[in-house]
Order: C-alpha cells, then sequence, then structure tokens
C-alpha cells in the first residue's frame, strides 16, 4: 500500500540519478560506461550525504551488519593488495570497491531513517527498468527490420557495454516490477506488469544463458519461501497463478521459438564456454594454493592468471591476441584476490541480509509485505547465481541494484547492532569516496589517452606512439583496457627506431607490471637480442613458451636463434609446434633450412621425418616444405564421426 507523504529531496536526488543512469557515458573511453558510471555513483554519493545531512547524519546510527561485512571486506581487499604485483591495478579495484560500499551506507541509511521510501526508491529504479528496456526493444526491432535477427541479437546492448550486461541487468530490474505491482495502485501497478513482461520477453530473446539459469533459480528460491510460509496468517495471502504462469508462458513461448531455429539450438548446446571458464577456475585454484591466506592482491587476478599455463584456451589468448581478465566465477576472483577471509566477508554480506529478509517475513502482515521480500529473495538469488558464471561484481550498474535491494531489505530494521556517531560515520564514507574518485579521474585520463597509444600502435606509427604512452599513463593507470601494459608499445616504438637500450628500459618497466604477459616477454626477448644478448633472449622466449606453449612468436623466435647456434634440432622442435603457414616468410624460412639440414645429419628425435623427406628426394627448397607439410598430414590420424 501507498501511504500519502511529502518526498523528500533525497529521495527527489535518487530518482534523477535512476533517470539519469542509463545516459552516463564517455566516447572518448575504451569502455564508454565503466568509469564514467563510477564517477557518477561517487559524486551522487558526495551531494545525497550533503542533502541528508542535517535529516540522518546528526544523532547516532546503529549499523547493519550486511554494511559491517562489507567494510571487512573491503578492509581486507585493501591490505591483500599492500603486496600486489600492480598496485595501479589494486587501486582500480578498490576505488570501486569503495563506492559500492558509500553507496551502500548511503542507501541502507535513508531507506532505515525513512527519508527514501521502498515505493520512492521503486518508482525510481522502474523507470531506469523502462528505459532500459525499451531502449533495448527499440535495438531488437531495427535488429529484426535490418534482416538477420538473431545474428543482429550479437549487437543488441541497449545502454550498456554489451548485451550479456544488459540482460542480466533486466534480470535485477524484475524485482522491482514485483514490488510494483503488489503495491502500487491504477496505472502504475499495470504499468508496473507490462514492463514486467516486457523484460521478461527481451531477456529470453537475449539468449544469456546465465541470465535464463539464474532467473529459473531466483524464481524457484522465491516460490520456496513462498510455499513454505504459505499458511501464515495473512488475509488475500494466495499465489498469483494469473502472473505466474502467464510470465511462465511467455518465457517457453520465446524459448520455443527462439529454439525453432538449428543457429540457436547450436549456439545454447554449446559447451565451449563452459570448458574454457574450468580452465579459468583451474587457474584461479591455483592462485589460492599459492596465496590463501590473503590472495594475490585486489585487481591482480589479470596479472597472475596467465603464469598457471594457457595451454588449452582459444588460440587468440595463445598467441597474445586477447587476454583473460577474470575468472567469470564472483567466489573464485574475491577469494583468490583476498584470501578466504575476504571471502566470508563477501559472502556475510548475503548471509546477513537473507536473515534480515527472515525476519521481514515473520513480521510480515499484509500480502504487500511478503511479495516485497520474496521479490528480494529472487533478485538476490538470481545476482549469487548469476555470479557462478560470471562477473556481476565488476559492472557498477549491477551493484547499485544490488545495493538497493540490500537496502530494502533494511527498511524494517529498528535495533541495529553497531552503535556510532552518524556524523563520523558519514565522514568516513566522504573521504572514502573522494579518494576513490581522486583514482578514478586518473584513470579516465589514463584510459582516455590510451585510445591514441592503441590508434598509433594500429597505425604503426612509432613517432608518436612513445609521446602518447607517456601521456598516457600515470600513477593509477598503466595497463590498457586489454591487459596490455602501455610500455610494451613504446618498447616496440623503441625496437623500430633502433634504440635497443631505450627498448630494453621501456619493457623492464612493462614486466615489473605485468610480468606473465607472453607478448612483454617475447617483446624483452627481442630487446635483449637486438642489444647482442643471445642466449639472455633466449630465455625470455621460453619463458613465453612455457606459459603458452604454442606461442608462435616467441617458438619463431627460440627457433630463429637455435637456427643461428647450428642447433638445428633445437629449432626444428620449436619451429614443429608452429601450425603451418605458407604465408608467413619467417616460419617457412626457417622451416626449410633446418630441413635441408636435418637430412645431412644425425638427428634421433626426427628419425622418421628425416627418412621420409630423404625418400621424397627434393630437388628445391620448397620441396622440403611441402615434404613436412605431406608427412604432418599423413601422420594424422582422420576423426572418425561421433569423436
Amino acid at each position: 500500500m501507498t501511504n500519502k507523504r511529502t518526498n523528500t529531496l533525497t529521495e527527489w536526488l535518487y530518482r534523477l540519478f535512476w533517470i539519469l543512469f542509463p545516459f552516463i557515458s564517455a566516447a572518448s573511453l575504451v569502455d564508454n560506461t565503466l568509469i564514467p558510471r563510477q564517477i557518477y555513483i561517487g559524486v551522487f554519493v558526495l551531494i545525497g550525504l550533503a542533502s541528508a545531512w542535517k535529516a540522518v547524519f546528526f544523532s547516532k546510527i546503529k549499523l547493519s551488519l550486511a554494511f559491517i561485512s562489507y567494510v571487512g571486506f573491503f578492509i581486507i581487499s585493501a591490505i591483500s593488495s599492500i603486496w600486489a604485483i600492480n598496485s595501479a591495478e589494486s587501486m582500480a579495484i578498490l576505488s570501486r570497491y569503495g563506492l559500492v560500499l558509500s553507496f551502500l551506507f548511503l542507501t541502507i541509511e535513508l531507506v532505515k531513517a525513512k527519508k527514501l521510501s521502498l515505493d520512492f526508491l521503486t518508482k525510481a529504479i522502474l523507470t531506469f527498468a523502462a528505459i532500459s528496456s525499451l531502449y533495448a526493444g527499440f535495438q531488437l526491432l531495427k535488429a529484426a527490420v535490418d534482416g538477420d535477427f538473431l545474428e543482429g541479437i550479437y549487437s543488441v546492448k541497449g545502454a550498456f557495454s554489451h548485451k550479456n550486461l544488459l540482460s542480466s541487468v533486466l534480470m535485477l530490474c524484475l524485482p522491482f516490477t514485483v514490488i510494483g505491482f503488489a503495491r502500487f495502485k491504477t496505472w502504475q501497478k499495470k504499468a508496473s506488469l507490462i514492463l514486467m513482461f516486457l523484460i521478461i520477453a527481451e531477456i529470453f530473446v537475449l539468449r544469456t544463458r546465465g541470465v535464463w539459469l539464474s532467473t529459473l533459480v531466483g524464481t524457484l528460491a522465491a516460490s520456496g519461501v513462498f510455499y513454505f510460509n504459505r499458511n501464515k496468517a495473512i488475509e488475500g495471502l494466495k499465489f498469483p497463478k494469473k502472473i505466474f504462469f502467464g510470465a511462465l508462458a511467455m518465457a517457453i513461448l520465446v524459448f520455443a521459438a527462439l529454439f525453432s531455429t538449428k543457429e540457436v539450438q547450436t549456439t545454447v548446446s554449446d559447451q565451449t564456454n563452459l570448458e574454457t571458464r574450468f580452465k579459468f577456475w583451474e587457474n584461479s585454484l591455483e592462485m589460492v594454493k599459492e596465496k590463501p591466506i590473503l590472495g594475490v592482491g585486489a585487481g591482480n587476478w589479470k596479472i597472475y592468471f596467465p603464469k598457471y599455463n594457457l595451454d588449452g584456451l582459444d588460440n587468440n589468448v595463445i598467441q597474445g591476441i586477447t587476454h583473460i581478465q577474470r575468472p567469470h566465477n564472483d567466489y573464485l576472483w574475491v577469494l583468490s584476490e583476498g584470501g578466504f577471509l575476504s571471502l566470508a566477508f563477501y559472502l556475510g554480506i548475503f548471509v546477513f541480509t537473507f536473515i534480515r529478509i527472515k525476519e521481514n517475513i515473520k513480521e510480515a502482515k499484509t500480502v504487500e509485505d511478503l511479495a516485497v521480500d520474496l521479490a528480494l529473495i529472487f533478485g538476490l538469488v538470481a545476482y549469487l547465481s548469476f555470479s557462478v558464471t560470471d562477473f556481476p561484481m565488476e559492472r557498477i550498474s549491477l551493484n547499485a541494484l544490488l545495493v538497493s535491494l540490500i537496502a530494502l531489505a533494511y527498511r524494517n530494521e529498528i535495533k541495529g547492532k553497531f552503535e556510532v556517531k552518524s556524523s563520523i560515520a558519514a565522514g568516513f564514507i566522504a573521504l572514502i569516496c573522494i579518494g576513490s574518485l581522486a583514482v578514478l579521474s586518473q584513470r579516465f585520463a589514463g584510459e582516455k589517452g590510451s585510445v591514441d597509444v592503441l590508434n598509433f600502435n594500429r597505425q604503426q606509427n612509432a613517432q608518436r606512439l612513445v609521446p602518447a604512452v607517456e601521456n598516457a599513463e600515470n600513477d593509477y593507470f598503466n595497463l590498457d583496457n586489454y591487459g596490455n601494459p602501455l610500455r610494451y608499445f613504446s618498447g616496440i616504438a623503441k625496437l623500430v627506431q633502433q634504440d635497443a637500450k631505450g627498448a630494453l628500459d621501456e619493457v623492464e618497466l612493462a614486466e615489473s607490471y605485468h610480468p606473465n604477459n607472453i607478448l612483454v616477454l617475447n617483446l624483452k626477448g627481442n630487446a635483449l637480442r637486438n642489444s647482442g644478448k643471445i642466449d639472455e633472449a633466449l630465455v625470455y622466449y621460453k619463458k613465453a613458451t612455457e606459459i603458452a606453449p604454442r606461442f608462435e612468436q616467441a617458438l619463431l623466435n627460440q627457433a630463429d636463434i637455435y637456427l643461428q647456434k647450428k642447433d638445428y634440432e633445437n629449432s626444428l622442435l620449436s619451429v614443429t609446434k608452429v601450425i603451418p603457414n605458407p604465408k608467413n616468410q619467417k616460419y617457412t624460412n626457417i622451416l626449410i633450412s633446418d630441413l635441408m639440414e636435418l637430412v645431412k645429419r644425425d638427428a634421433p628425435y626426427f628419425k622418421k621425418l628425416k627418412a621420409y623427406i630423404k625418400n621424397g628426394n627434393p630437388q628445391k627448397p620448397e620441396d622440403y616444405y611441402s615434404l613436412y607439410i605431406s608427412y604432418r598430414t599423413n601422420r594424422v590420424k582422420p576423426k572418425l564421426a561421433g569423436n
């Protein structure tokens, strides 16, 4: 039931916050929403603290356990980062944690103080949900009009950076449509219902399997809690069969329509992503084994990940074209970066929130009260489920929705657990927020400058690349958005300019930022080689191939050095690991040189290959290559159907 009351200034600020949220972006950045929306939240928290200072933060407040648990998580993450390899990346993550902590503090305290009502916050987020879903709907219609709808879906991202993020945001908006339908009257009730069905349809059309599964798990959890509370003495309490089965029918209808095409059947049943994530998780557990107490440091998962071998991953990863940035499992992410205590505090945020919801359900007097808490259960369980195979904690839009769910769980809390002077707590939060904004302002400038670095590198403009790196790098930004140190690019530029010493200086800085980056290791080998340090160069090529055994650049460089040393067998051992490519002149030159020497020498490891080539009686250099390809083809057994 809605109650007539005068809306506070803070409530209107929240409405404005959620209305503007989808439009916050910066086209000058590589990721046009990530940092801008974090900065947006930080500025909002400072304004919110100032606007509510007299109304809320003059007396003592009792901090909620979920907030205390987040404080513990933040502190442990900060401590773990002291020993991190890349402190700039640690500060980037800590700034995000600090903003989420600040937003959680402000929202919980305003909700508890009744300065931010359940209904007003719900309306604000429903406005955000409507903007997000209508924008996505427009893009879906455009994809349908353009012709190839199924392929066009991949370009649908609404006001977010990817369709999977859009889909997960819509999922976390669903609880608020349920609350709106349960509590509002007249057109607002109908609008909430229409929005609910629109979001469900879009979620299934967008084909994000993790969101499908999480929506199902959240629904089962909320339904289970309803089932066990169905005998509560609440007037009018009954299962909303029409709404439930109507939503289910829509989901099944969309699901069936999608599955009528072979493309969707193939995509949905493809297990490649899951198999790849097993490798992510395996390497994460190796980090935990190596640093179980405080982890590898916030933001440093991606620095350590390659250390435990890249074999078995996508070829783009093995060749250094792309770098794995996150484990696609928030629990392993928290555990590997902050240790077991960090994970305990992180999980405590949810455990204490569920305990609070349990108390709410016990005290529920109306159907509307119960519906709110069931919606919160759905949202929290869906978020936790999605965290198993994805990374919602990275995205500030999902964190803002999560914070709102947690805050509403504490809407009836009066006692609290830890009493503190509110002005001190608010001042502390303001300092964290200001510190986070200071870091983010530097990262904004760095990422903006990195756009020039990437462009000049793409253009192979060595002269402009070095000053672009100097301009982009700062104390809080030294890796580009893809995980490569900026100094790697200036190292390439100086090698092109025949400045071997300068290149070595640059690449050593790059190595200090990311010692397990195979491109950096290979480049250091090149810089050492250009400085005449052949044996040291070979060490770095081997380091790169130990991480990525099929990394072609390092394998060919290593083979070339062995060839110069007249160690033909080791040269051939390296070059035969490279996928044959007749267009790669370096590859064919090394291979042919090795094969021509092979037939003249004793080579126990390549005895069969040697005999095959000699029997082929090669007359020209290219004959050696053709015989090698023939030998490889004849030795590879064809895959049988069904294998």
